[in-house]
């Protein structure tokens, strides 16, 4: 009976001698691996989201920038700018682009205007549509706004991203 009473309690502190080294080698070597594929993981997904977004401010720089210099290229024409500019802005066929426009002084494409802003939004079915609401009399002047503000003093080739609203 000594004998197996030996065995068991030989074989006990043999598991648990097992388990304690197991413990401690996990917690020294795998964890540490672990956390750290865990780390580098996580970093490369941000990575590759900031490469996302950075794409994506590119692409819409660009489209900025085309309709910057169609305008500058073109007639202050109303009817010219109603033309040309949403295809401007719809180019990238980007959905990520909710829409865009033009806001320009008073009276500067048509004199009897106070308001003419030129405002395509991005519509359900993945088009754009025009939007005459910075037009209405009944909302603030969109030259007041603080978006409009913050561009106006900007050289020709930068770019101002607004708050979201």
């Amino acid at each position: 009976m000594q004998v197996r009473h030996f065995f068991v309690v030989l074989s006990a502190i043999l598991l648990a001698a097992a388990v304690g080294i197991i413990s401690v080698f996990m917690g020294k070597t795998v964890q540490p691996a672990l956390e750290e594929q865990a780390v580098s993981t996580q970093v490369q997904r941000l990575s590759s989201v900031s490469s996302d977004i950075a794409s994506g401010l590119n692409s819409a720089a660009i489209i900025v920038t085309a309709m910057a210099e169609t305008v500058q290229d073109t007639p202050l024409d109303h009817d010219a700018l109603t033309t040309y500019v949403p295809g401007i802005i719809n180019q990238a066929k980007n959905q990520a682009i909710a829409g865009g426009g033009l806001w320009p002084e008073a009276g500067m494409l048509r004199p009897d205007r106070d308001r003419d802003s030129l405002f395509w939004g991005r519509e359900g079915d993945g088009g754009l549509g025009y939007l005459d609401d910075y037009n209405d009399p009944g909302t603030v002047l969109y030259r007041e706004e603080p978006w409009y503000v913050a561009a106006k003093p900007l050289q020709a080739g930068q770019i101002s991203w607004s708050a979201p609203l």
